[in-house]
């Protein structure tokens, strides 16, 4: 895999492209901004009814839901031969000494229903 990589960045001029890390959970919905996920019915919730709610960017982490997904959290890159790599297979040919510095970062599409919070008549942002 590690020939595969070079040679995928060296193609594309450094570029890599990677698959989304979509997080679902069940312990909050959002407001349908990353996907369909304001609600925990069946056309919104996936087979644990989980919804998904976080997207992670450049994720090496797995999630830690009650019911687990495999892989659930993981950034896989695309190659140029159509096959992928998990990132934290990948990380230290990309990173050096530097990977166990790897931030999570994450996208949250925290919600339901806008709200006035209670310190204020102004609706909370974003609306």
């Amino acid at each position: 895999m590690e020939a595969e990589l070079s040679e995928t960045i060296a193609a594309q001029n450094g570029i890599l492209f990677a698959q989304p890390a979509i997080v679902h959970r069940k312990v909050y919905s959002g407001r349908d901004l990353l996907a369909p996920n304001s609600r925990f019915e069946p056309e919104y919730v996936d087979e644990r009814g989980y919804v998904p709610v976080e997207w992670w960017v450049m994720s090496t982490t797995l999630t830690q839901n009650a019911i687990p997904k495999p892989n659930e959290g993981i950034t896989y890159l695309r190659l140029r031969n159509e096959s992928k790599i998990a990132l934290a297979d990948a990380l230290h040919l990309l990173m050096g000494n530097y990977a166990s510095q790897w931030p999570l970062t994450k996208i949250l599409d925290i919600g339901g229903p806008a709200v006035t919070p209670s310190f204020g008549s102004t609706q909370e942002v974003p609306p």
